[in-house]
């Protein structure tokens, strides 16, 4: 009984989120949206170099800003100078 239950529960998750995933939500915006980005040079972040190509189908456009530290990128987010950063490791527990 139980397992039917789980599976009932688990088929309808799954069709709730595909339902979810429709058109209607990857719509571009109406207008264009201005994002600033905060990046590093450092490997990790690499795949983030892909990211204003991506959003720029959804008429959002990233302008990325250069930092040397992720000590500069994240006082940068917290005084709301930039909107997204990347932190390193050594930040979660700040």
């Amino acid at each position: 009984m139980k397992r039917s239950v789980l599976v009932v529960l688990a088929l309808v998750l799954t069709a709730t989120t595909a339902l979810a995933q429709g058109d209607a939500i990857r719509k571009p915006l109406p207008s264009a949206l201005k994002v600033k980005m905060g990046m590093t040079n450092v490997p990790a972040l690499s795949p983030l170099w892909l990211l204003p190509d991506y959003a720029a189908k959804y008429n959002i456009q990233i302008e990325m800003v250069m930092f040397q530290r992720f000590a500069d990128a994240r006082t940068a987010l917290a005084s709301g100078d930039l909107d997204i950063t990347a932190f390193g490791p050594q930040d979660i527990t700040l």
